[in-house]
């Protein structure tokens, strides 16, 4: 049992060393694969050894093995949470590692890869207040996958994640909609968004994740969270961003999700 924990935060370490690369590059509209990985100040290529997940991080001491100059701690920090996600993923599954099949490892192994690509997402959301599609549409699909029954035809039932996930998007998009046209009901040339398209792709992984229910009450924790969040930045120029703050509320949804769901069915 202990090995494939190991094994998964190992994966997890190494995926999320890609993500870093996402983070770095794609809000820069530069090629995640070219040129390969170089210190970004001396732009010298660094060799294999220098990109090992966490280890290098640690072996030079936080600093470039050419220029000497400092490498952010974001990066250790990243991969990390990426190794750890996947822990958590593994463990959230619930599934039996005593008596399994390798088939069964593909539902904690895509959640583990949706949670570092939310991960990702919130680093540069928080940053550059806009996300790249690609790992945004991959998180998706990733949750989707996650979430499928292991019978393949009830994908289409009206109960699957796939399709909750759908009406979850579509009836938070069209409140979005109906908010947005009141709030502009005396404007005209001018568009106020509470939310943007991406969050409605977040949301829409919420409620593959968590179906109606516990989805509604994830939101409304989201909200609290990007009101805390709002309070710690109102003294900067700069916006609280929504997707951490859905990426936070999933994942404490995943850990105490029955006592949340239990509350919300007593006072909701």
């Amino acid at each position: 049992m202990l090995l494939f924990y190991i094994l998964f935060f190992v994966f997890g370490a190494c995926f999320a060393s890609f993500c870093n690369v996402i983070i770095h590059r794609m809000p820069q509209g530069l090629s995640v694969s070219f040129p390969p990985s170089h210190c970004p100040k001396c732009e010298h290529s660094l060799r294999f050894y220098h990109n090992i997940p966490l280890f290098s991080y640690l072996f030079l001491g936080g600093k470039c093995a050419f220029c000497k100059d400092k490498i952010s701690l974001r990066y250790f920090l990243v991969e990390l949470g990426g190794a750890l996600l996947f822990v958590v993923a593994l463990y959230f599954s619930a599934v039996d590692l005593e008596n399994f099949n390798l088939t069964a490892l593909y539902k904690p192994l895509f959640l583990g890869l949706s949670f570092c690509l939310l991960l990702t997402l919130s680093l540069i959301d928080f940053k550059y207040h806009a996300v790249p599609e690609i790992p945004l549409i991959s998180a998706y699909f990733c949750a989707i996958i996650a979430s499928v029954p292991q019978n393949l035809e009830q994908f289409f039932a009206f109960n699957s994640p796939f399709v909750l996930s759908l009406i979850f998007a579509g009836g938070i998009t069209m409140v979005k909609s109906v908010v947005s046209a009141w709030i502009n009901r005396n404007k005209s040339g001018e568009i106020i968004e509470a939310m943007g398209d991406a969050d409605t792709i977040i949301i829409a992984i919420i409620g593959a994740f968590f179906g109606v229910k516990l989805g509604l009450a994830c939101l409304l924790l989201a909200g609290i969270l990007q009101l805390i969040l709002h309070l710690f930045m109102r003294k900067t120029s700069q916006e609280a961003p929504f997707i951490p703050a859905l990426f936070i509320a999933i994942m404490i949804c995943f850990a105490f999700g029955e006592f949340i769901l239990s509350f919300w069915m007593v006072y909701a």
